[in-house]
């Protein structure tokens, strides 16, 4: 004959089913929140890539260039690093506007954009 089961070992069965519901929920939304990070950050390290390919191989071109117009080619290229050098210290003197306070507020755009719409 066959026990039937109590309403308090049905409701502990229903809160045990519904905790690791809710566990491979969280774990789900965890691991889609991470994998949106991870994505925007490899697809922005790629364009990266190509984008210092770019200046690197342009970079050469205008220093030739700019050593042929002075009369000696390490003219051209100690012009282009000076220009460097200025722009690396107005990067780094506005790194708190122009880098880390944007990259924070996309990361946490990126880890909330479930959690807002």
């Amino acid at each position: 004959m066959e026990e039937k089961a109590t309403p308090i070992e049905m409701l502990f069965d229903k809160m045990e089913d519904y905790g690791k519901t809710t566990f491979k929920l969280v774990r789900l939304k965890t691991i889609d929140a991470s994998a949106e990070v991870v994505s925007s950050i490899v697809s922005g390290f790629v364009v990266a890539v190509f984008v210092a390919l770019f200046v690197f191989v342009f970079s050469v071109g205008a220093s030739l260039y700019i050593g042929n117009i002075l009369g000696a080619v390490h003219y051209g290229f100690f012009s282009v690093a000076g220009l460097y050098m200025l722009l690396g210290l107005v990067v780094y003197l506005n790194k708190k506007a122009w880098l880390i306070v944007p990259v924070r507020n996309l990361v946490i755009k990126q880890l909330l954009k479930r959690k807002m719409s």
